[in-house]
This record gives structure tokens, C-alpha cells and sequence, in this order.
């Protein structure tokens, strides 16, 4: 017993303290990353759906961009609101799909959130 009261009270006690401390911030750090990564994959994949509506139907009316769009973002389970869509049309008939629209990262729990605003634009090939 009396040399696991002086390991604590030692450099041995110390350096697992230490330890432990720096496993502790990593494990922090790492689930702090993994809370950010679900957005970021649901943002590349509405961008890659952008790009393949505006490459399919990029020259068709508004609402038939809108619609498909829609359809594909639901097909792969992402909820978006048709407010934060929108469709502009250039002087030169060209369409522009934009999409803007936040998600909210819950670090912990009622304390610490974080809110991720997305923004895409894509244009008729």
C-alpha cells in the first residue's frame, strides 16, 4: 500500500494524470469531429444532386428543376424545404439552382450547439 500512495504523490502518478488528461482531450476532439460529419456528407451530397439535376434538366421551366430536385434529395433521405430553393434564370436563359440552408450540430446536449449555414449554386450545363 505505502508505494501506491507515494506513486501518486511521484512522478508516476503525475505522468498518468497526464496522460489521461491528453486521452481525454483527444476523445473529446474526436467526437467533436464525428458530430460535424454527417452535415458535411449531407452537403456533398445535395451539392452532387444539384449538379446532376442542372445537367439533366438545367434548360427546362423552374418548376420541373424544382421538382426533381425535390425528388432527389428525398429519394436520398434529406429533408429539404422547397423555401430554401431557388431558381434564377439569366438574361441569356441559362438557369441557376440555389440552395441555401443551415444545420444545427449538437455538441452537448442543451449547452453547446453549433449552427452550419450551406450555400450552393449551380448552373445549367
Amino acid at each position: 500500500m505505502g508505494g501506491f500512495l507515494k506513486s501518486i504523490g511521484g512522478e508516476r502518478g503525475k505522468s498518468k494524470l497526464a496522460t489521461l488528461l491528453i486521452l481525454a482531450v483527444i476523445a473529446a476532439v474526436i467526437y467533436g469531429v464525428v458530430q460535424f460529419v454527417p452535415p458535411l456528407v449531407e452537403y456533398l451530397k445535395v451539392k452532387n444532386i444539384a449538379y446532376e439535376v442542372m445537367n439533366s434538366v438545367g434548360d427546362k421551366g423552374n418548376d420541373v428543376i424544382l421538382d426533381r430536385f425535390l425528388r432527389m434529395s428525398k429519394k436520398d433521405d434529406i429533408q429539404m424545404d422547397p423555401e430554401n430553393v431557388t431558381i434564377e434564370k439569366s438574361e441569356s436563359g441559362k438557369a441557376t439552382l440555389i440552395v441555401d440552408y443551415a444545420r444545427t450540430v449538437v455538441l452537448i446536449k442543451d449547452k453547446l450547439q453549433k449552427d452550419l449555414s450551406f450555400h450552393i449554386e449551380e448552373k445549367a450545363q
